[in-house]
């Protein structure tokens, strides 16, 4: 897998260090799946680079669907 290709999951996208790490990746131009439980609510948009996810940490099935295919 080449790492234009690779997606990288961030859990706590809403929060300070969530936000920071998914700010970090999008800068160094890779791209982010953000697993959210309100993707509405999300502070980042989706675009060519973020992927917004709903999921729940209490609920394992979304977080394994939230998995497949990324770094």
């Amino acid at each position: 897998m080449t790492k234009d290709a690779e997606i990288y999951l961030v859990y706590g996208a809403n929060g300070q260090q969530g936000g920071a790490v998914v700010r970090a990746l999008v800068s160094r131009g890779n791209r982010v799946r953000l697993v959210l439980r309100n993707p509405a609510q999300s502070q980042f948009r989706a675009d060519e680079r973020v992927e917004l996810w709903q999921g729940d940490l209490n609920d394992v099935a979304s977080l394994r669907a939230a998995s497949r295919g990324v770094a």
